[in-house]
């Protein structure tokens, strides 16, 4: 299955992803040529900075496409004119041998798949018992408290005891 590597609209390259994941088919992205040995693909995919990447891959697989893997091809004026006067056969469906029912699609599931939603952070409140001033404060600094430190001073051998004494009482120790 060829896909588009990016959709024109958000370009965001989620579609062959999401498809593989859903079909439980291999992906390739970013492919830039392909050659079908039976159920075999040889893609060559885009890296980085210019480089290549070849890869063997087992059909059937979704392959990602970039805009520039086929040269697109226009119509001679030849082309066009005799287009415009072909024939089109029309045929009826007792010709062919089926009813209007043998052309019904079967119900089809729709399924929704959607990317994960980004996990929100937790937005501060004040405590709405404090005063006035207070809450202000707490929404200025964002609920923020300051933490206080202690400058030991002193002797190193006076300053590992009290290191060591100040783990102890907090239990790391």
């Amino acid at each position: 299955m060829l896909c588009g590597a990016r959709s024109s609209d958000q370009g965001s390259g989620q579609l062959p992803a999401l498809l593989a994941e859903f079909l439980d088919w291999p992906v390739v992205c970013d492919v830039t040529q392909i050659t079908v040995e039976g159920d075999l693909a040889r893609v060559q995919r885009r890296l980085d900075r210019g480089a290549r990447e070849e890869l063997e891959v087992r059909l059937p697989a979704v392959l990602a496409v970039e805009a520039g893997i086929a040269r697109l091809r226009h119509a001679s004026l030849t082309g066009l004119m005799r287009a415009e006067r072909a024939a089109i056969p029309v045929s009826e469906l007792d010709e062919l041998g089926l009813e209007p029912a043998d052309l019904a699609f079967p119900a089809a599931t729709v399924r929704m798949v959607t990317p994960p939603r980004p996990r929100t952070r937790p937005i501060f409140t004040p405590d709405s018992a404090r005063p006035a001033h207070e809450r202000i404060t707490q929404i200025i600094t964002a609920g923020v408290t300051r933490k206080s430190g202690k400058v030991l001073e002193g002797p190193p051998a006076q300053m590992a005891d009290a290191l060591v004494e100040f783990l102890r009482e907090r239990g790391f120790v």
